[in-house]
């Protein structure tokens, strides 16, 4: 029975002089040409596989050495230098004040409907409302009155000492500025009332000489 030369597999199709393979008994004989080449093909293709794989590995070490370099570069960067403080500055945004559907906000359309066509306006922000002739900077500026919104429910309202003497004469009692508030308010604001509700800001209001 014919058998494969398993020696010679594919090596002698064709000898140095060009003559044909001489194992003409093998079994392959007819096929061992193609199937040499496609053997040829496939160890090639291997190969080139495996020379990828290891390009492919040293790159990714190459990579993960240099990241790690980098993170230890910067962590003795940090530890020499120090905390950094950031160039340039960021002017903080103005807080608007924002109505909340209370009485609060309700006191507050009065007075601006109040002051206006007169000679005076209300600069509005957050938490504090401000009211003067020409408004010329905090602190050049000379206000009216001052109003803090910080309640819901009621408004206080920080006024010169005439005007508070006028508000007792209508039963609106008034008390002097915390010591805590002196630094928020101009000093010739010496006084505050409560204002609890609309009637209290109408007899308030009426008694402000424009």
């Amino acid at each position: 029975m014919p058998e494969t030369e398993a020696s010679c597999f594919g090596l002698e199709f064709f000898d140095a002089e060009g003559e044909p393979c001489p194992h003409e008994h093998c079994v392959a004989f007819d096929r061992c040409k193609k199937i040499c080449s496609s053997a040829t093909g496939v160890l090639h293709e291997r190969k080139v596989r495996i020379e990828a794989e290891r390009v492919e590995g040293k790159k990714v070490k190459k990579r993960a050495k240099e990241k790690k370099n980098a993170a230890f570069d910067a962590q003795v960067k940090k530890l020499r230098l120090g905390k950094q403080r950031k160039s340039g500055y960021d002017r903080p945004q103005k807080l608007e004040y924002t109505e909340e559907g209370c009485l609060r906000d309700e006191m507050m359309r009065v007075v601006i409907e109040f002051f206006e066509g007169t000679e005076y306006e209300v600069h509005t922000t957050k938490y504090i409302q401000s009211v003067s002739k020409d408004f010329v900077g905090p602190v050049k500026t000379r206000y009216l009155l001052k109003i803090a919104t910080t309640r819901k429910k009621s408004i206080l309202i920080y006024v010169k000492e005439v005007v508070c003497q006028n508000l007792l004469d209508v039963g609106i009692q008034c008390r002097r500025v915390y010591q805590y508030e002196e630094s928020c308010f101009p000093n010739y604001l010496k006084w505050v009332a409560q204002i609890r509700s609309l009637d209290e800001l109408d007899k308030f209001l009426g008694v402000l000489d424009l």
